[in-house]
């Protein structure tokens, strides 16, 4: 977790304690289990947890670009380019704001 909204190098090195803002770099699933919905279900069931404790406010997540439908379709909005770079490929920035209890 981290205080800070924007999804920096810095960011996702710390962790914060009590940060209300969580970063999600990656949702990986093994290729053997890929379209199952396995992915999908992880994702709902670790925010709903996130959600219920109470102290997260919001969920920034890094996808490849393909992805962004694929996590809009989970309550994503694009953000566009994360700045962030691994690899060849950009990288896109997704938030997420939760509804606590």
């Amino acid at each position: 977790c981290t205080s800070s909204e924007a999804l920096t190098e810095e960011a996702m090195s710390t962790h914060e304690p009590d940060g209300a803002v969580l970063c999600i770099h990656s949702v990986v699933v093994d290729e053997a289990y890929r379209r199952r919905g396995v992915g999908a279900w992880m994702l709902r069931s670790y925010l709903a947890e996130v959600a219920a404790a109470g102290r997260v406010r919001t969920v920034l997540l890094l996808c490849k670009p393909h992805l962004e439908a694929y996590y809009a379709a989970a309550g994503f909005a694009s953000l566009g380019d994360s700045g962030v770079s691994h690899g060849a490929t950009p990288w896109t920035l997704m938030r997420l704001g939760l509804r606590t209890s």
